[in-house]
């Protein structure tokens, strides 16, 4: 019997070759099964790229001509243990090797070290060609397969805390607590969101409700460490807006003490701790008409202003303290202007108490 063997032929532009070359290959007319000469610079097809994730997705559709990946066997594929990942420079992983090239490629990756560069352009299914190359660098392989494992690491993670808020009724217990919440029943918050916190499952919707409801009680010390730990999630919502109350309660807790201590949202503004100690003022009046969490304050170069809901439309008051030989309150009458009221001290804020709440009341009625 006689067994004829067609091996077709490549062509390369050999110019400029190096470790990202956008050469341009001729495919190789080649079938798995031939001599080992036939794998340097093979032409092969990565394919499952629609399953990925949207990340690796978005990566793909940005692959250009001679663009490295980097293979990594995965012995434990359901489907086939001769699967070949393929795996992007920042670890994402972008599709497999073709399963009629898996088998052999895998036997080669354990005789040397290989990597692929893009080879034409992606198509809509998300699959692509490769160039098999034996020049690697494997600095940059071991990187990819790091950062690729790293990230599984954290899927893993992620996984296991879905997991737990699941079996701790996560949702159900947030959603109680807010009811409580909205009740005053600020004790009754914390041991509803404890188990939460304690099993560190907590999102940024408990953390914040959690931060609030210490601020309600005063626990400023407690809070502000929640507040760090709000600070670095990705959904945390208004960051300025938590870096303000942070430092409303730092002054509160007598951490802070000199004006230098504040950062000012505006370089050309500067809040002080006069001002701080006004608004903590303003707020307990406040106190008793409306949730304190919704006091907040914005500094400007020639007032500071004391607002509802972050709003600057609903101003309760207006201070006016940069000369402290002549101090201002301003009150928001009804028809919107503002009553600038003198104060000798900050004590004489409270004098307008019924002014500021029906000013927060009007607001709440509309």
């Amino acid at each position: 019997m006689i067994v004829v063997i067609i091996i077709g032929n490549l062509s390369k532009d050999t110019s400029n070759y190096g470790d990202n070359s956008s050469q341009k290959y001729v495919s190789a007319n080649v079938t798995p099964k031939q001599q080992v000469d036939t794998w340097d610079d093979l032409q092969v097809e990565v394919v499952g790229g629609f399953y990925r994730s949207y990340e690796a997705k978005q990566f793909i559709k940005k692959l250009s001509n001679g663009d490295n990946v980097y293979f990594l066997p995965e012995p434990s594929n359901p489907y086939d243990s001769n699967a070949v990942m393929v795996i992007s420079d920042t670890g994402l992983h972008l599709g497999y090797i073709k399963k009629e090239w898996a088998e052999d490629i895998n036997i080669e990756l354990k005789k040397r070290d290989l990597r692929g560069w893009v080879y034409g352009d992606v198509e809509s299914s998300y699959q692509f060609d490769i160039i098999i190359d034996p020049f690697c660098n494997t600095a940059k392989r071991d990187n990819a397969i790091r950062l690729y494992q790293e990230q599984q690491q954290e899927i893993v993670k992620l996984r296991n805390k879905e997991n737990l808020k699941w079996a701790l009724n996560s949702n159900e217990k947030v959603a109680k607590a807010k009811i409580l919440y909205s009740e005053r029943m600020y004790s009754e918050v914390e041991s509803m969101l404890k188990p939460l916190f304690d099993a560190g499952v907590q999102d940024y919707i408990s953390c914040e409700l959690l931060i609030k409801t210490l601020h309600a009680e005063k626990k400023y010390k407690e809070e502000e460490k929640l507040i760090d730990e709000y600070l670095v999630l990705n959904n945390c919502a208004d960051k300025l807006f938590w870096k303000r109350r942070k430092f409303h309660i730092l002054r509160a807790i007598g951490d802070i003490v000199s004006d230098d201590q504040i950062e000012s949202e505006r370089t050309d503004v500067e809040t002080t701790v006069l001002e701080l100690d006004a608004f903590n003022v303003v707020v307990d009046i406040l106190s008793e008409v409306v949730d304190v969490n919704r006091v907040d304050f914005r500094d400007a170069k020639s007032l500071f202003s004391v607002n509802l809901d972050s709003n600057m439309r609903k101003p309760i008051c207006k201070l006016y303290l940069n000369n402290i030989y002549k101090m201002y309150i301003g009150i928001m009458e009804r028809d919107k202007s503002v009553s600038k009221k003198q104060i000798n001290s900050l004590d004489d804020i409270k004098q307008y108490s019924e002014e500021l709440k029906d000013t927060v009341l009007r607001y709440l009625d509309e």
